[in-house]
């Protein structure tokens, strides 16, 4: 189970890291006027997702606790 878990966590983090780089070039080529603007459009984004992150996981614990959350991420 832990290596499941650490395999999953290697992927996620190569995803966001691979995309991070991925939107600002994107966002550029699609019409974003400079690349500092492009940059900027990626940093709102992973703010937006931060923000979503921290809203949700904090509703979520309120509303069913710690230890259901807990025994959740174990299987997802």
């Amino acid at each position: 189970m832990f290596t499941l878990l650490l395999v999953l966590a290697m992927t996620t983090v190569g995803v966001e890291a691979s995309l991070g780089g991925w939107l600002t070039t994107y966002s550029y080529r699609a019409g974003m006027r400079s690349l500092a603007g492009a940059a900027s459009a990626t940093s709102i984004f992973w703010l937006g997702e931060m923000l979503s992150r921290l809203a949700f996981s904090t509703r979520l614990l309120a509303k069913v606790g710690r230890p259901q959350v807990v025994r959740w991420g174990f299987w997802v």
